[in-house]
């Protein structure tokens, strides 16, 4: 019974080293940058080289970062990336002098979600034969980022806490042409990634003789 386990031991762990293997293989070059971005990304190390803005926030400085960051990777390291997004919108949510707080930390997730979405389909990197499975890949990829974005921006819009709860007139009217900026880039962006996935698979299935 020990022997047998063992065994088993032995073929699964070969499988799972095997997995780790291909995996590094087939997105090293997104853990590549991913690793050489990491410090770049973080709060405290922006804190220390960026001039915040008049609320004390440090998000612009962060924007450029990841614009760069985001024009290198695939979708792992936009995945990756987002993590590290999202960890720096949080503490700059917490430490800066937003007035409105939850409205103004929501339209930077969507700026992000923004520049994720532009980059999805801008490269490759793997094996060729992995290609069409990279593709459909990327049609989850993109229903997931459409459904961040609309939920947010339905918030935004809907809910009692959102735009709505401003008071001055000029802040709201200021905030909801940057939401309407932001929409229609997401829109736009979103359009451009759908025809490319959809251009794709028909190229695909004609190459592979599928009707």
């Amino acid at each position: 019974m020990i022997r047998f386990l063992k065994y088993i031991f032995l073929i699964f762990g070969g499988l799972a080293a095997l997995i780790i293997t291909f995996f590094y293989i087939q997105n090293k070059e997104d853990l590549s940058v991913a690793y050489n971005y990491k410090n770049k990304l973080d709060y405290d190390v922006i804190l220390k080289t960026c001039k915040s803005d008049l609320d004390k926030s440090y998000y612009k400085c962060f924007e450029r970062e990841f614009n760069d960051y985001a024009s290198q990777v695939s979708l792992t390291g936009l995945s990756l990336g987002l993590k590290l997004a999202f960890n720096f919108l949080e503490e700059d949510k917490k430490k800066a002098d937003f007035k409105y707080p939850n409205i103004i930390s929501a339209l930077n997730h969507l700026k992000i979600n923004n520049i994720v979405i532009k980059n999805t389909m801008n490269r490759f990197h793997g094996f060729d034969f992995t290609y069409g499975g990279y593709i459909g890949k990327m049609r989850d990829f993109l229903d997931k980022a459409r459904e961040f974005s609309d939920n947010l921006i339905k918030g935004l819009k809907e809910d009692k806490e959102g735009l709505s709860s401003i008071r001055e007139q000029n802040k709201k009217s200021d905030l909801k042409q940057e939401l309407l900026h932001i929409e229609n880039e997401y829109k736009r962006s979103s359009k451009t990634i759908e025809a490319f996935i959809k251009s794709e698979i028909k190229r695909l299935k004609h190459q592979h003789g599928v009707s």
